[in-house]
């Protein structure tokens, strides 16, 4: 895997992890 290519992966899961702890804090509030 390119170096580019890892830090991309790693942002996209970084930001669905913080979307899916947004999402659980919207709903449960």
């Amino acid at each position: 895997m390119s170096y580019r290519g890892k830090w991309i992966l790693i942002s996209v899961a970084t930001s669905l992890v913080f979307w899916v702890a947004v999402y659980q804090v919207f709903i449960a509030g």
